[in-house]
């Protein structure tokens, strides 16, 4: 990331760019229809790929690998779920 103010930034980068989706779908600006927390974006289903497409055009390049749009799994800033429960496995360190 560089240095803290890099988190904010970009937090606020697409935070507008939520902003816009929202907007431009004739929707009003709801906060509770998303959260931003640097780069980890969660969006209701409806606005995904309406957001893919921005942050696209905006030149940024969506990690498909780690972005969840379809089924019961869902992952964000370390944390898995499951059809909306915390659901995280163990991690081991070091062999006990």
């Amino acid at each position: 990331m560089g240095n803290g103010y890099t988190f904010a930034l970009e937090s606020a980068i697409f935070t507008a760019l939520v902003f816009a989706v929202m907007k431009a779908g004739g929707g009003k600006f709801d906060r509770s229809e998303f959260a931003v927390f640097g780069d980890d974006l969660i969006v209701r289903k409806k606005l995904y790929f309406k957001l893919v497409e921005a942050l696209r055009l905006s030149g940024f390049k969506t990690n498909l690998d780690k972005t969840f749009s379809n089924g019961p799994v869902r992952e964000s800033c370390g944390t898995d779920w499951f059809h909306g429960l915390p659901l995280r496995p163990v991690f081991l360190d070091k062999t006990p």
